[in-house]
């Protein structure tokens, strides 16, 4: 189920949404992995299987339970680093077993932004309504979670910039004191080369 490539239900795209988040790819994909960390009283969600593509490509499977549905769905997430891609496909076993893609969300990076766009293959019929509210939903949830992630980015270059200013006084300091040690050295060296010489012109 990892490996293998599912089709879409159809040819045809029946809804299509489409969403430019501002804010880069690394970000987004940090708050993208954590979505469903948060305790969620409409909807449960559970990692079901994980598994490496290459060595640019890992997927994992997301198992819902949801209360709008008695029975759970999946999701398939592929990451791809290299690409700095997403896609998540949404899974439907109607045709007899055989799974295909009901929806798909694919989020590629596009210079400092995340396009996000999905694709639903499967007619939503009179849930229409519902699935235009769900998606504006998932933006705003996405929103939420991308400010979270920047403060936490934010903190930690922060963090970083601290260590790194502390690290430079040390060794500023450091460097300072090796100076004056040098100095010292020197000073005494100078005043023994007096010495030396002021007594042996005495014995002269």
């Amino acid at each position: 189920m990892i490996h293998k490539e599912f089709l879409p239900l159809q040819e045809k795209v029946e809804m299509y949404f489409k969403v430019d988040f501002k804010t880069r790819f690394n970000i987004f994909a940090n708050a993208f992995m954590k979505k469903y960390n948060v305790p969620n009283k409409y909807c449960w969600c559970t990692i079901c299987k994980v598994s490496t593509l290459d060595e640019d490509r890992f997927a994992f499977i997301r198992r819902y339970q949801t209360t709008l549905s008695s029975t759970p769905y999946y999701e398939r997430i592929i990451y791809d680093r290299k690409g700095e891609v997403i896609e998540a496909q949404m899974l439907d076993d109607e045709t007899k077993g055989d799974l295909k893609i009901a929806e798909k969300c694919v989020y590629q990076a596009k210079g400092d932004n995340v396009i996000y766009e999905t694709f639903l293959y499967k007619n939503p019929g009179w849930k229409s309504w519902i699935r235009t509210k769900m998606h504006s939903w998932g933006v705003d949830t996405m929103n939420g979670l991308l400010e979270k992630e920047k403060e936490i980015f934010r903190k930690k270059k922060e963090e970083v910039l601290a260590a790194k200013n502390k690290m430079l006084a040390k060794k500023e300091e450091f460097t300072q004191k090796n100076k004056e040690e040098l100095r010292h050295k020197k000073e005494e060296l100078v005043q023994s080369v007096k010495a030396l010489t002021k007594f042996k012109r005495r014995e002269d």
